[in-house]
């Protein structure tokens, strides 16, 4: 006769109910460290943020631009004696707009300068370039 212990139907109902609780289990430890690992993501950004997050007012937010002051940026000629660097800074003042350049008139504009650039090539090639003459400061220019 079969007994509770060695009944076959038992045994499997058994490690059914025993797999069912592992998977419970390890559902419950993977959620736990997920919001383990969110709660400590939101930590981490909390402290990124700077003082300017405080309700304070006498802490002003650095990132609030005054779109009214901005300055007008002249367009220079020569980029490489302007000092400034890097692509953002280099469209407007290589295109000639202190307002920057949309998205949709960057390919026609850059084409305009690749075509321009090819016929000043061709009308002087680098080794007939002759650098111009230094300009002289007033000083040296009185002698007298």
């Amino acid at each position: 006769m079969h007994t509770p212990q060695n009944n076959p139907l038992g045994k499997l109902r058994r490690r059914r109910r025993r797999r069912r609780r592992r998977r419970r289990r390890r559902r419950r430890r993977r959620r736990r460290r997920r919001r383990r690992r969110r709660r400590r993501r939101r930590r981490r950004r909390r402290r990124r943020r700077g003082p300017w997050r405080s309700s304070s007012p006498e802490v002003p937010n650095p990132w609030a631009v005054d779109r009214g002051s901005m300055t007008e940026v002249e367009p220079v000629l020569d980029f490489a004696s302007s000092g400034r660097t890097g692509r953002r800074n280099a469209l407007p003042d290589i295109l000639g707009s202190p307002a920057g350049v949309s998205p949709t008139d960057l390919p026609l504009k850059l084409a305009e300068m690749s075509i321009n650039s090819d016929r000043s090539q061709e009308i002087q090639s680098p080794a007939t370039e002759v650098p111009p003459p230094a300009p002289q400061s007033p000083e040296l220019k009185d002698t007298s």
